[in-house]
């Protein structure tokens, strides 16, 4: 039984070469250096990119039976949103989030019954929160949006309901 490695070898020593199973050791440099490579290479693919891909589920009764605007935010704080109101954001969106908006939003329009899947939305390196939300006619309380930290939901699906005037994270 002969074995071919193609990679650093030692040479055999006399002894090996007498045997009947010529093998050639392999270089404990080398090992090391596949190793380290197979570290950098899992090391890389854990800190690469972030994206986040959402499924919006719209209840026959979501928004009174109307379409409704989802729009995604990355934010690099969760403060503004949190303090600002409906009427603000619905004014001026991009002014009542301030300099915790980071690009632009994605925007869908999910009619009643509808389920709409928004695949691996990029993530930006500053963004620490990301906010879905809604566009309804009426609104109660602070149900109009929902608000999710980056590293908990990143590379993940996240499913959302919009059922009446509320926006609901399912999977809790």
């Amino acid at each position: 039984m002969e074995m071919l490695i193609i990679a650093m070898y030692n040479q055999p020593t006399k002894q090996e070469e007498s045997s009947p199973m010529s093998v050639y050791r392999i270089h404990p440099r080398f090992m090391m250096m596949v190793f380290i490579g197979g570290l950098i290479g899992l090391w890389a693919s854990a800190c690469g990119s972030r994206h986040l891909t959402f499924q919006i589920q719209a209840t026959e009764t979501s928004n009174d039976g109307n379409p409704v605007v989802i729009r995604i935010h990355q934010l690099r704080s969760d403060a503004t949103i949190r303090a600002t109101t409906i009427e603000a954001y619905v004014r001026n969106p991009n002014g009542a989030l301030g300099e915790d908006q980071i690009g632009n939003a994605v925007e869908q329009v999910v009619r009643p019954g509808q389920t709409v899947t928004l695949e691996k939305i990029k993530l930006g390196k500053e963004a620490q929160f990301v906010a879905i939300v809604a566009d309804f006619y009426q609104t109660r309380g602070d149900n109009w949006y929902l608000l999710l930290p980056v590293e908990t939901y990143r590379n993940q699906q996240v499913i959302i309901k919009c059922e009446e005037q509320r926006l609901v994270r399912l999977g809790d």
